[in-house]
């Protein structure tokens, strides 16, 4: 999603869900990788399940390191970070107990340097999952540039 502000500034938004298998989710690095040539230096925000964790300590069960290098490559190439978080870490569980439970980092919100840049106290909340097996997202955008005269805290 595109939107233009008054000033005809630009901010990007994606929401992402990718799929459970290394293959598919190549398919969709190299989408984020034309998005980023369209985006070019615009704000940008990509949130939801990526189905991938960056590091060992993202999941507790197993990690698999070429597929993390796959998506850690990725987000290198477009200059892309975890936006500051709050909440719970682990945003996916299989509900298991015992020796059978799995928790994993795979949902997250990404943002390039622009949008630090007009958004620096932007911050996302990691809720505790309800009836899903998944974390909700609440991400605060607070424009840098506002003052305290003008209430421009949104919630997406």
């Amino acid at each position: 999603m595109k939107a233009t502000f008054g000033d005809l500034s630009s901010i990007f938004l994606v929401v992402v869900y990718g799929l459970n298998h290394a293959f598919g989710r190549r398919n969709l690095w190299a989408d984020m990788r034309y998005l980023g040539t369209v985006i070019g230096d615009n704000p940008w925000i990509q949130l939801g399940d990526f189905n991938v964790v960056q590091r060992p300590n993202e999941r507790l069960m197993g990690f698999d390191q070429a597929t993390a290098y796959d998506f850690n490559d990725c987000l290198e190439s477009l200059n892309m970070e975890d936006m500051p978080s709050r909440g719970f870490w682990f945003t996916w569980s299989n509900r298991r107990g015992g020796m059978g439970v799995n928790k994993s980092k795979i949902e997250r919100v990404l943002i390039n340097s622009a949008w630090l840049d007009k958004f620096s106290d932007s911050e996302v909340v990691f809720l505790a999952p309800g009836v899903s097996d998944h974390c909700s997202i609440v991400v605060t955008v607070m424009p840098a540039f506002c003052d305290s005269c003008f209430p421009c805290q949104k919630t997406l």
